[in-house]
């Protein structure tokens, strides 16, 4: 845990290292009382206001027992005169902190534990316990056209996961012909200049005489986890992945990825001839995803 009273030793600005396993030393609380004394608010005095700090968070991942990401969102309120507050930058590479840490048998269970961990570690940095609530993609109402899809995870919950490079061997076939429309919302890779954890869904129709196993395609996504590439290259490396292992007659991948500095990115690759939903090529305005 750190305290200051300005930014000088805060991670912000700094060349930034994304730890991935649980470090609530990365936690960084700022004194209050020194932006309100700038502001003109006397040191001691009892202010003319009440209110609180509400913080959501999109990018929250950790690990079940067997190995499968989980993903959903945090909310953390806490009061405006706590004495301190937490500086943001801090608080983003503490929640990356358990992205490769074990915390539960199901995503419920991982989320409970979660909450308790982050308000027992941010009660100490703010001086007043907040308040942590979770949500995740099972609470959300998909749009129509997404709605279509079948969940990996759901499909597979417990499914065994042991590769996060991606791997194209993990492909299996499932012996049976048709179409498959599945998506999955742990996807997950990083950029490959910063490093920094890119965080998204995506989206494959696939028809073919042998069928990918969505086993083999839960595993498939989630060994992007540690690969380090432009949101554009990822749907491409999966569709050429697919179209080459399967020899498909219709093909669509697509990846809608969180926000980041006010933007959003969504690639679609689909072959000349594949009937394709609007929401997929015209932006999908209105049709966003869990974390969009």
């Amino acid at each position: 845990m750190h305290t200051h009273d300005n930014l000088s030793h805060a991670p912000l600005g700094r060349p930034t290292l994304y730890p991935e396993r649980y470090d609530p030393a990365l936690l960084f609380g700022i004194e209050r009382t020194t932006n309100r004394s700038a502001i003109g608010y006397a040191s001691g005095e009892t202010l003319p206001f009440v209110g609180v700090d509400l913080w959501n968070a999109w990018e929250v991942s950790m690990l079940l027992d067997c190995g499968l990401p989980c993903v959903g969102a945090l909310r953390i309120v806490y009061s405006a005169l706590s004495p301190r507050l937490v500086e943001s930058k801090s608080f983003k590479l503490y929640l990356n902190s358990f992205n490769q840490e074990i915390m539960g048998a199901t995503v419920a269970e991982a989320f409970i534990r979660l909450c308790e961990t982050v308000k027992k570690d941010l009660t100490p940095i703010l001086g007043v316990a907040p308040e942590v609530r979770a949500v995740w993609a099972d609470t959300h109402e998909c749009p129509l056209s997404l709605s279509q899809f079948q969940t990996l995870e759901e499909l597979h919950p417990t499914y065994p996961i042991v590769h996060y490079s991606e791997n194209r061997d993990l492909l299996r076939g499932c012996g049976k012909g048709g179409e498959l429309r599945v998506h999955s919302a742990l996807l997950r890779s990083r950029c490959s200049v910063t490093g920094q954890p890119d965080w998204g869904d995506i989206y494959m129709m696939i028809h073919a005489d042998d069928l990918p196993s969505t086993e083999s395609l839960l595993a498939y996504v989630v060994s992007f986890r540690q690969e380090q590439h432009f949101h554009e290259e990822i749907v491409e490396a999966v569709y050429y992945a697919l179209d080459t292992v399967f020899k498909p007659s219709a093909l669509m991948v697509s990846a809608r990825y969180t926000r980041r500095g006010g933007l959003d990115i969504n690639p679609t690759r689909y072959r000349l001839g594949t009937e394709v939903a609007g929401d997929f090529t015209d932006g999908g305005l209105f049709a966003r995803t869990f974390r969009q």
